[in-house]
């Protein structure tokens, strides 16, 4: 019996400290409801940028209204920061001109407006509800 209750209280305590929670990211601004959009989720220390590889990559072609949702599940706490592009062609890839320049919309998780690096668009992902609305810019 003594070993039941400790066999109890271990696994409780386990699930205290890796409790897991979902986050919601809303996307607007789409210039059409063609192809798919991508996000990009990135964990704290890993290289962040479209061309980089994610922690996790979702992929969304439920389009309302020229917005569209993404519910990630079971994640831990902690800290995180998502790329989004609309895919229009749905190539599965970010398309840019010869230049560089963005020819899909992009948004980014953080602060807005500011050239994307992870220390402007980290956040925590704490107790839930965790929803971030993103809307996605367009140059070309």
């Amino acid at each position: 019996m003594k070993l039941f209750i400790a066999f109890f209280l271990l696994l409780i305590s386990t699930n205290i400290g890796y409790s897991q929670v979902n986050l919601t990211v809303n996307v607007t601004g789409l210039k059409n409801d063609k192809g798919q959009v991508i996000l990009l989720l990135f964990k704290k220390g890993q290289d962040f940028g479209i061309k980089e590889k994610a922690f996790k990559r979702f992929k969304n072609k439920q389009f309302e209204n020229r917005k569209i949702s993404f519910v990630i599940s079971n994640l831990e706490k902690g800290e995180y920061a998502y790329l989004v592009f609309h895919d229009s062609d749905a190539n599965g890839t970010f398309v840019t001109n010869w230049l560089g320049m963005p020819k899909e919309g992009i948004g980014k998780s953080g602060i807005q407006g500011k050239r994307p690096t992870y220390e402007n668009s980290k956040f925590q992902l704490t107790n839930n509800p965790n929803t971030f609305i993103t809307r996605l810019k367009y140059i070309l």
